[in-house]
């Protein structure tokens, strides 16, 4: 393992080691086009702060921060990175990226393959 470095206050500590481990999964969009996972409301009501991720398949599904779901009652992006076990159910912090609309356009979310930038995955920190 390589040395830490520093300037000021601020440390640098390197993550490279020679430690080998394989964790097994695919990303959301991938579950999403394999019919490996159900993303959906998480009741007929809806929540516009949660939906929910049903993980059918054996693998686990990583699901990124800044992600960009449509569809359902209105379109949402992902608020924090998250490892679905395999086999699970969860409910799933996001926001709104769509106003005004509130009704279903279809029951499942779909991926657009879009992902918000890293400064407005921040400003929505903030709030």
């Amino acid at each position: 393992m390589g040395e830490n470095r520093f300037t000021g206050t601020l440390h640098f500590f390197p993550l490279i080691s020679s430690y080998k481990t394989e964790v097994d999964y695919i990303i959301l969009s991938e579950a999403i086009n394999q019919n490996l996972v159900d993303v959906t409301e998480v009741d007929e009501q809806g929540s516009v702060s949660e939906i929910r991720v049903e993980n059918r398949h054996s693998t686990m599904v990583f699901i990124i921060d800044g992600e960009e779901l449509v569809g359902a009652k209105q379109n949402r992006v992902i608020n924090t990175s998250i490892l679905i076990s395999t086999k699970t159910e969860s409910l799933i912090p996001v926001s709104c990226v769509e106003r005004g609309r509130w009704d279903y356009e279809g029951r499942s979310f779909k991926t657009d393959k879009r992902i918000l930038s890293y400064w407005l995955r921040s400003e929505k920190e903030v709030r």
